[in-house]
């Protein structure tokens, strides 16, 4: 009996994955580098960088001021430009224009700016760097053609409606996928509204520190106190070498050695070193085990003897340390040549082009080191910030991204006050009234009796406590979390059944730190 062939499925190529995309864009971006320009001789550790720069710290951010994803972080890192970026808050090209465009924005422009057009104030930007973007394009079939349409009418206009009834009544929506150049606000920050940077935590740091008066000397001490407090953050012993110009990781000995910090080109090229070394440190079997140990002929591990690494595997530790590197270096606002990082990445890369799965594997383990070095630094953080004001804490809690801490004064626990931080505007910290007396013994405790003096230091008190939140929400977040989720429970428990929560009551807990 005659069979009948079943009819050939139609094949469609397999979709890649962000990965996939990622390594193919990475091997064109690497190819488009001018060699000459951004090489960087792979012995030199030193990068030249300039001095004196108020560069505001912190993860780069969206337009809106919501952080970027880390996968986008990484992407920036790679991918900046040698143009200086003194606010880490970006906006594509296209989504500046709109905004520049939209009546409402134009009305509260600076008066100079309303006299300008749109692509007059876009004049001359320079790319920052890109991210990886999801967007959607739309538009309106209109007399046989598809008409653009703005993203607010489209959604307005098609509110409730089936994909099909979309379908039918001519709307259409392209969904989009790619490498944007995205643009840093500080170059149209004198065109941005005020209300704007009254809204955003970046611009008002970077207006609080254009008038930090600090000269390079001072400058260069702040950031080598940064290096110092980095190591002082890490378990392992940094050595300072007297006769040697490089500095390096020596996994075999678990330890660091740098050179002085004299032969460097300045505060920021020794800083970058000592990330650079830390985050390498974290691959040791006692960390994240990047590091394995060489095996003996029945298979065990021999402990302290380290298996030898091919040419390609030494490649993508490089790459795996650099990136992060990066990242931590704008996170902490310590200025750095991007042309260094990506001559430095280039140089490694080109040994692992070829395996798209190391991508990956660099991507991943590089996210999880560098989380590692500054998971240290935050606990470290943390705990001399209590230490350097003569603190305790009683009680901590995080509601969304607000963390409520109620600190004692160690010389009298009794005594405390509260400090409300928002996470995404850290600058607006609350201290309620009720409590300023007890804040204000803390400065009379550090300071003679003198206006100034307790202004400047209760500046530097609400700094330190910012910093303090910022550490302890990286450090204890899903702890708080669980802990706030609990608090949430309990209550909504009490509320449904008020009888039990009256045979609960009884002697108050004492509250206690996480």
């Amino acid at each position: 009996m005659a069979v009948k062939n079943k009819k050939a499925q139609k094949k469609y190529p397999k979709k890649k994955t962000t990965y996939e995309k990622l390594y193919a864009y990475m091997n064109d971006y690497f190819d488009s580098i001018d060699d000459q320009d951004n090489q960087i001789e792979l012995s030199e550790n030193q990068v030249k960088v300039g001095q004196y720069r108020k560069v505001v710290a912190g993860e780069p951010r969206n337009f809106k001021g919501k952080p970027y994803n880390e996968f986008n972080t990484f992407i920036l890192a790679l991918t900046q430009t040698g143009k200086d970026t003194l606010i880490p808050q970006y906006h594509s090209l296209k989504g500046l224009e709109l905004y520049f465009d939209d009546k409402d924005v134009r009305k509260i422009l600076p008066e100079a700016s309303k006299e300008l057009t749109t692509r007059q104030i876009l004049t001359g930007l320079k790319k920052n760097g890109n991210v990886y973007q999801k967007y959607s394009l739309y538009s309106k079939k209109v007399d046989g053609k598809y008409v653009k349409m703005k993203p607010k009418d489209y959604l307005k206009e098609t509110e409730g409606m089936t994909y099909e009834e979309k379908t039918k009544a001519g709307y259409y929506e392209k969904k989009v996928k790619a490498f944007t150049a995205v643009y840093s606000i500080d170059q149209v920050y004198d065109h941005l509204p005020e209300e704007y940077k009254k809204n955003s935590y970046y611009c008002r740091e970077f207006e609080r520190l254009k008038n930090v008066n600090m000269s390079p000397e001072e400058h260069n001490e702040e950031i080598y106190n940064l290096a110092l407090e980095i190591q002082r953050s890490n378990d392992i012993e940094y050595e300072t070498v007297e006769n040697r110009a490089q500095s390096a990781y020596n996994y075999g000995t678990d330890g660091i050695k740098l050179a002085k910090y004299e032969t460097y080109y300045n505060a920021e090229s020794y800083a970058g070193i000592t990330i650079h070394e830390t985050t390498h440190s974290t691959g040791h079997p006692r960390k994240l085990n990047r590091f394995k140990y060489a095996l003996d002929s029945n298979g065990d591990q021999v402990m302290g003897t380290f298996k030898s690494r091919t040419d390609k595997e030494y490649s993508e530790e490089e790459c795996t340390v650099e990136l992060p590197t990066a990242v931590t270096m704008n996170v902490l606002g310590i200025q750095n040549t991007s042309n260094a990082h990506k001559g430095y990445f280039k140089g490694w890369w080109n040994e692992i082009k070829d395996d798209p799965k190391a991508l990956k594997r660099v991507f991943d383990n590089g996210l999880e080191a560098g989380k590692y070095v500054l998971n240290d630094l935050y606990t470290l953080r943390v705990s001399e910030t209590l230490q350097n004001n003569d603190l305790l804490v009683k009680d901590v809690q995080l509601n969304d991204n607000v963390l409520t801490t109620v600190f004692s004064l160690e010389k009298n626990p009794s005594k405390a006050f509260t400090a409300i931080v928002d996470l995404d505007n850290p600058d607006l910290i609350q201290i309620p009234e009720s409590d300023m007396k007890v804040f204000n013994e803390v400065i009379s405790d550090k300071s003679p009796i003198n206006d100034k003096n307790r202004e400047e230091l209760s500046a530097k008190l609400k700094l330190d406590l910012q910093k303090y939140s910022k550490a302890k929400v990286e450090v204890s977040r899903v702890q708080l979390q669980e802990k706030e989720l609990e608090r949430k429970l309990v209550q909504e428990e009490a509320l449904d059944n008020p009888e039990l929560d009256n045979k609960k009551k009884g002697p108050r807990p004492s509250r206690n730190s996480i």
